[in-house]
C-alpha cells in the first residue's frame, strides 16, 4: 500500500497474459494489521489505501494444507 516505485513500475509493465492477485492470507494480514492500530487518522487513511488496493486485484483462495503451513512458518517466527 505504500507508494514503492518497483512495484508500481511491475504492474505498469505487466504483459496482459499476466494477472496481478492475492490471496487469502495476505488480504487477511492486511486486515489484521487495521485492526491492531488504534482508531484515528492514520488507521482511516490506511484502511481507504486497503480498499483502494484489494479492490484492483483478484483474491484468490487458498487450500487447506497452504493455510496449515503458513500457521507453521507464522507459529515459529
Amino acid at each position: 500500500m505504500r507508494d514503492n516505485l518497483r512495484f508500481l513500475d511491475r504492474i505498469r509493465n505487466l504483459q496482459k497474459s499476466e494477472e496481478l492477485a492475492i490471496c487469502s492470507i495476505t488480504r487477511g494480514e492486511i486486515m489484521h494489521g487495521l485492526k491492531r492500530l488504534p482508531e484515528g487518522r492514520r488507521r482511516n487513511d490506511l484502511a481507504l489505501r486497503a480498499q483502494h488496493c484489494l479492490a484492483h486485484f483478484p483474491n484468490h483462495d487458498i487450500t487447506s494444507s497452504v493455510a496449515d503451513t503458513y500457521a507453521e512458518i507464522k507459529a515459529r517466527s
